[in-house]
């Protein structure tokens, strides 16, 4: 084992397929970010830290297994990678970032890994062709925009434990048609159902202490 650290910071081949060597630990600040001839990343065991935006617009890239040494995810660190098939999450995971998945087009069926307490604002905003999300039974904060725009969503089931569904978390997600709200749920933000046109009246949480006026603005929860 080596006892240095290696950083990849920039990577500027045209290679489809890159295996990212042994040595490496972290992967910088958009190192493969704007990439597009990369189809598939190969990153090693040993891998503890994705940096911010590092794949960010990789507009062809559609495979990258996690290793499970993986512990931090940088901020939009694959956002745009449109054709991006699911990525299966380090159980070492605690925190979904900002933006994380924005834009991941290709998302049908998301498994959100056992051990994620928080999701972070837009971390799967605008993935448009998401259709069903599984949400851990840790899950404690699902922030803002977390769903916002995801058009193919139907239902959803949030887990008992859930504290707080942040301002426009389920924003604009037109075919939502259910969502169950645990009696652990304290606090539903600002829009965070609004223009969920199919959206049936939910069940309101026993432990509800703030309901924005405006969660659930233009829905069908009237009938």
């Amino acid at each position: 084992m080596s006892e240095f650290e290696y950083t990849v910071n920039k990577y500027t081949g045209k290679d489809e397929t890159v295996v990212v060597p042994e040595e490496v630990t972290r992967i910088g600040y958009r190192a493969f970010a704007n990439n597009n001839k990369i189809v598939e990343v190969v990153l090693p065991e040993g891998v503890d830290q994705i940096g911010e935006n590092a794949f960010s617009s990789c507009l062809k890239l559609e495979r990258l297994a996690l290793p499970s040494t993986v512990s931090k995810l940088g901020a939009g660190a694959f956002s745009g990678c449109r054709q991006l098939q699911p990525v299966e999450l380090p159980q070492r995971v605690r925190v979904l970032p900002k933006r994380l998945f924005t834009r991941c087009l290709s998302f049908k069926t998301f498994w959100i890994s056992d051990t994620v307490s928080e999701l972070g604002e837009s971390c799967f905003r605008n993935c448009t062709a998401l259709e069903e999300v599984h949400l851990p039974d840790k899950l404690r904060n699902i922030g803002p925009f977390a769903f916002a725009g995801c058009e193919s969503l139907t239902e959803v089931d949030i887990p008992q434990g859930t504290r707080t569904i942040g301002k426009g978390a389920f924003q604009d997600c037109k075919n939502l048609v259910m969502v169950v709200l645990p009696d652990s749920v304290e606090s539903i933000g600002p829009k965070a159902f609004a223009n969920c046109v199919k959206l049936r009246a939910p069940r309101f949480p026993q432990n509800l202490k703030t309901l924005a006026p405006d969660a659930f603005e233009g829905c069908g929860t009237e009938d």
